[in-house]
């Protein structure tokens, strides 16, 4: 049996790469959020399935981070 991917690992690439996402734009290819996490590609897929597995968590995390910031807005 092969090893599971580990959850903290997991979160650490998915903040990575939505801070890369937020300042640069989604990307087309895997490169730039490898260069980003300094993971491989491989890694990255082997943690995600695919690459639009990774955008829909980036995408996920981006939300998420934006309604915390509405939400102290209005707590303001």
């Amino acid at each position: 049996m092969g090893r599971r991917p580990q959850p903290e690992i997991r979160e650490r690439l998915i903040d990575a790469c939505t801070d890369h996402a937020l300042e640069h734009g989604l990307p087309d290819r895997l490169a730039p959020f490898s260069a980003a996490t300094g993971a491989s590609n491989r890694m990255l897929i082997y943690h995600f399935g695919t690459r639009d597995g990774l955008l829909r968590e980036v995408l996920r995390r981006a939300r998420e981070r934006q309604l915390e910031a509405f939400g102290a807005l209005l707590r303001v």
